[in-house]
């Protein structure tokens, strides 16, 4: 952004080739931290990571292999990091798989997908948050949430301990209908615009316009 001269986000949206055809299309964000370019290393590496394990899964159901390939990520990042001296490097991640009209959904973190449908926009994903936690146990408001010292300390990401647990999207595998258009991002985006925002941006525009 306007801020950081190091971007430590990674994307990647990658049509199915013939040979992968039965996985669809796959799109991920990754949001990483750690300082010192840690972040920057842990995203691109579990981009990579669950795009190899994903596309290279045969056997699994679809849901079933992104939720593999993101653990894999998992192992990955959190092994480079004992390896380089990157303890406590990590990153979030989203990540939609694209068959026909279905969608499957499965993310680490507070990175989201939104579905724009109908003049509505929807958020399918659940942040793994202090903030989100806490407005789950009624300590505090979301419009609270919004202004909350801590609200950018995330309680679960890929790559920073030994182990992960996927969360499976509640609304995974979604039904996509005609003119649907989805909405992934990480809290580089949130953090400044809200949903009702993001809905105006997008809705009446063509994907590069809205993300321009």
């Amino acid at each position: 952004g306007r801020v950081r001269t190091l971007n430590e986000d990674a994307i990647l949206a990658e049509h199915a080739a013939a040979s992968t055809a039965p996985r669809g299309d796959l799109l991920v964000v990754a949001d990483g931290m750690g300082g010192h370019q840690s972040g920057e290393v842990a995203s691109q590496q579990a981009i990579a990571t669950i795009r190899e394990r994903y596309f290279g899964n045969a056997v699994d159901s679809p849901i079933e292999a992104l939720v593999a390939a993101i653990e894999a990520a998992n192992r990955t990042v959190y092994q480079r990091a004992q390896q380089e001296g990157r303890q406590g490097m990590g990153t979030t991640v989203v990540a939609a798989a694209r068959i026909d009209d279905r969608l499957h959904i499965a993310h680490v973190g507070d990175s989201r997908l939104y579905l724009i449908r109908g003049g509505q926009i929807q958020r399918l994903t659940h942040d793994h948050s202090l903030v989100e936690e806490q407005i789950a146990a009624g300590i505090i408001t979301p419009e609270e949430a919004e202004h909350h010292p801590h609200r950018n300390v995330i309680s679960r990401s890929v790559g920073t301990l030994p182990e992960v647990e996927v969360e499976v999207a509640p609304k995974s595998p979604l039904i996509l209908h005609e003119g649907d258009r989805l909405v992934i991002c990480s809290d580089g985006l949130t953090e400044h615009i809200k949903p009702s925002k993001i809905l105006k941006l997008v809705d009446q525009r063509t994907p590069d316009a809205a993300a321009d």
